[in-house]
């Protein structure tokens, strides 16, 4: 029976909630998150089984006092711990990596994050799942039990759509004639560095970053203290030896309410993994770092905080509708003391100061949407918890600038950073004379009313970074376009767009003049000369639903990450494919299981000063 439920399950998988008709027309729509699906299978697991031990679907105060004995009857080798086998019922990766972990009583346990539950963690079961009463009636119900909070799986996908979702969710990805770092002397020969989530849904993740040699091999590692890290988590290995990482103040139960890709704290620590440096910034409903971070080169440090508004706040600036609480972003200059520890905010800038909407003149931001081109147009979408959910930020030291992606609206955005904070906040001031507003979009001109959805090239795209090798006027820019194109003849979209859509890697042109402004034709949109594509064929063999990263390397290569499936490939300008694996296959055989998740690769030259004397 249990077999059954997971061959439907990985035939009919559709994560987060169903795209409906009105959402489908929006360009750059890509999912929404909703809570738990009625009737959820993910209770029907040896797991529950064992702890539920008179089996009425919720487990009582008596129930969780026992429940190290009750799961102590999973162990069935002895050992003291639960592995990955004995908790999923012999079912080894299930439909994809980390759906175990979906299961809210398993994650609340597994304090470490590695799909094991470990004879210490099971001693502190009881106390861990007491914290999943929320509404304190001394037992666990259905909705506590398989609230999955930041994502869901439902059933339900039409019929003609398993198997092209099935394919596509199964997170143990495929390489047909993989290619093994080092194998080809086309590759970049670089040290490879990432964090590696070791789950799914952004619910709890693996604390340690890794480095591995030109061969693939682990060289180093950093060890993270216990905890939750999201899975849009990144490295940094500065050129000072210290390594930037993002950590949480505690687990994800700690962070429900914030938006996706939230993490709170910022840490520098040595090669040894001593912690040197500490920045906090989270209040769960009010404010919280979130995915990207990115270093500059005199020691500061960009970031990315959501910031929260009541619905009134939002509909006093015109918005047409609006939820209980909206998250707008907000970015932020950091610069560490790593003498004394403190941490000074010396530039900031917010999405809520630059907005238009061209519905209600008695309201704030009223204006002409063609006319106000660097403002956001609040209307532009359909108001969500999360209104524009930048996922990448990138710094040009040359022209300073600031690049965000943003794909709420799909689209990229270039902010002047020669601002003062207060300029930041006005349409003046600053090199360009536009204070915050962004002198540069692209993407989507239907955004700002100046295209239409056929117009649009960009969707859920993420990793948008400046390429600094460029001569001449021009400025060149890299971005992975998640959802780049629809696949011929597939049926029609669902969440996600599992199944029916491919992804691509970009390089774009911005039509920098020589005094440094962007050329646009007055009543046009931005131009941007797509000037090399990287896509798969068939178009099938490639697709990022979410996540994702390519890194434009020294020697002209791209390293394209596909988080979804832990796949790493290289391609060279004349995109010939030179290095091409999962990376799970790669470390399993000395980490054991891996799963999960990994946003970014990147690839250090062996001469990188932060290497020097420590390999």
């Amino acid at each position: 029976m249990k077999h059954e439920f997971l061959l439907s399950l990985a035939a009919g998988i559709a994560v987060g909630a169903a795209v409906n008709s009105v959402q489908a027309q929006q360009p750059g729509y890509f999912g929404e998150i909703s809570g738990p699906a009625e009737g959820s299978q993910f209770l029907n697991q040896p797991f529950m089984f064992a702890i539920d031990t008179d089996g009425d679907g919720e487990i009582s105060a008596e129930e969780i006092d026992n429940s190290i004995e009750s799961l102590s009857t999973l162990d069935r080798n002895g050992n003291g711990d639960l592995d990955y086998h004995e908790l999923s019922g012999g079912i080894e990766k299930g439909p994809f990596a980390g759906w175990l972990r979906m299961l809210t009583a398993i994650r609340v346990i597994d304090r470490s994050g590695d799909s094991v539950i470990s004879a210490e963690e099971l001693q502190n079961a009881p106390g861990h799942l007491k914290r999943l009463d929320r509404d304190v009636n001394w037992k666990l119900t259905a909705d506590e039990l398989d609230d999955s909070g930041r994502i869901t799986i439902l059933g339900g996908v039409p019929n003609g759509q398993g198997e092209f979702v099935g394919g596509v969710v199964n997170n143990q990805g495929e390489v047909t004639n993989p290619i093994w770092p080092g194998e080809d002397d086309r590759q970049f020969e670089g040290y490879m560095l990432f964090k590696v989530t070791s789950i799914a849904a952004d619910v709890q993740a693996d604390n340690t970053a890794y480095l591995l040699d030109p061969n693939g091999k682990i060289v180093h590692r950093w060890e993270g203290y216990e905890g939750h890290v999201p899975e849009t988590a990144s490295v940094h290995l500065l050129e000072n030896g210290l390594l930037l990482r993002q950590q949480a103040p505690g687990d994800w139960l700690e962070l429900l309410g914030t938006q996706v890709g939230s993490y709170g704290i910022l840490q520098l620590v040595d090669w040894d993994g001593n912690v040197v440096w500490e920045y906090e910034r989270c209040i769960v409903g009010q404010h919280c770092l979130h995915h990207d971070i990115e270093p500059m080169p005199n020691g500061n440090i960009l970031a990315m905080a959501h910031v929260a508004f009541s619905r009134d706040e939002v509909m006093h600036w015109g918005a047409t509708a609006s939820g209980p609480t909206v998250q707008f972003e907000q970015l932020l200059e950091l610069k560490p003391n790593l003498e004394d520890g403190s941490t000074e905010i010396v530039w900031m800038w917010n999405s809520r100061d630059h907005l238009v909407q061209d519905v209600d003149p008695d309201k704030p931001n009223y204006g002409n949407i063609q006319e106000e081109i660097g403002k956001h147009d609040i209307n532009q979408r359909r108001i969500m918890r999360e209104h524009l959910h930048m996922n990448s930020v990138d710094y040009n030291p040359e022209r300073d600038l600031v690049m965000v992606s943003v794909p709420r609206p799909s689209e990229i955005w270039v902010i002047d950073h020669s601002t003062t904070t207060a300029e930041a906040a006005t349409s003046s001031g600053g090199r360009h004379g536009m204070g915050g507003d962004f002198i540069y979009r692209w993407g989507n001109p239907w955004a700002y009313k100046m295209g239409s959805a056929d117009d649009r090239i960009l969707g859920g795209q993420h990793d948008a970074r400046w390429l600094l090798d460029r001569p001449g006027s021009g400025g060149h820019i890299t971005i992975h376009n998640n959802t780049a194109g629809e696949i011929p003849g597939a049926p029609e979209p669902i969440s996600w767009n599992l199944g029916t859509r491919y992804s691509s890697a970009l390089e774009i042109r911005i039509p920098f003049n020589e005094d440094g402004t962007i050329a646009r034709e007055p009543g046009k949109p931005y131009e941007g000369e797509i000037t090399w594509k990287y896509q798969a064929y068939p178009e099938s063999t490639w697709f990022a639903p979410f996540m994702s990263a390519a890194e434009r390397l020294p020697n002209g290569n791209t390293l394209i990450t596909n988080s979804h499936n832990m796949r790493i490939f290289e391609v060279t300008p004349d995109n010939e494919v030179v290095m091409d694996f999962v990376l799970e296959h790669l470390l399993a055989e000395e980490l054991g299981h891996v799963g999960g998740r990994i946003w970014r690769t990147v690839k250090l030259p062996p001469d990188y000063p932060g290497l020097a004397g420590r390999l």
